[in-house]
């Protein structure tokens, strides 16, 4: 290793005097160059050039890391948006009728209904308001799912009960023989969790719903309860709350 080390901080000098180019693409971390520098006689005006040609490599690599990032996202920068959904009910059967996702400032990225395969429980009509009427002329999953993908995926999504809203995108794509794998590798946050942590749990579950959160954070809620959007937003405004 040594021997490696003394070779390449030897072609380093060569193309900090020559080529700087080579330079950019050293595989070693800067530690592993000094070492390497060490075993050579340099001048100080050249070990420092080979060292910030290093730092400008690495920069460059990071650079190229991002780009490649933002190419997945179709050009776009990583965001950070905030998605709800209502539903059918409750149970491992239950789908989406509703789902919304917007952005940091509560600005709204995608919204729509969603007509399920199974009849909605009268006590989540009760709480929500959406019933046969409303998803009469709905799409169905496989008419918004593209969509949906799009909004979400590489982007960090934060909902309010995290585990429930995931859990509804995939028994909703399964009704439909859609797997919807990417839902599972979704970059989640759960800001009912946080909401609990930072301002105590008010139910024996140990959680805190949206209202009592919005609440409790002094915000006002933003839009109607129980809607897709109303919900979303809210949880955007609590979110960068309790980022203060």
């Amino acid at each position: 290793m040594s021997r490696i080390k003394t070779m390449l901080a030897t072609a380093l000098v060569a193309s900090a005097l020559s080529a700087p180019a080579l330079a950019f693409h050293c595989p070693l971390d800067g530690q592993a160059i000094e070492k390497g520098l060490a075993n050579i006689q340099v001048s100080d005006e050249v070990r420092t050039k080979v060292m910030q040609l290093h730092e400008e490599g690495m920069a460059a690599h990071n650079a190229g890391n991002h780009d490649d990032a933002q190419k997945k996202k179709g050009g776009m920068s990583m965001a950070i948006v905030f998605l709800d959904t209502e539903t059918t009910g409750l149970d491992d059967d239950a789908q989406m009728v509703e789902i919304a996702v917007v952005d940091e400032n509560g600005s709204v990225l995608f919204e729509s209904y969603c007509s399920p395969t199974v009849p909605i429980d009268p006590g989540a009509q009760a709480v929500h308001g959406i019933g046969d009427d409303v998803l009469a002329t709905a799409p169905q999953w496989p008419e918004i799912s593209a969509r949906v993908r799009d909004v979400l995926e590489g982007n960090t999504v934060v909902i309010f009960n995290a585990a429930f809203d995931t859990r509804i995108l995939a028994q909703t794509a399964a009704a439909h023989g859609d797997p919807a794998d990417w839902v599972g590798d979704l970059n989640t946050h759960c800001a009912m969790y946080r909401a609990a942590d930072v301002y105590g749990a008010t139910n024996r579950y140990g959680t805190i719903s949206l209202v009592n959160a919005a609440y409790r954070a002094g915000i006002q809620f933003q839009g109607r309860a129980h809607s897709a959007v109303g919900d979303a937003a809210t949880t955007a405004a609590l979110w960068r709350k309790m980022a203060e």
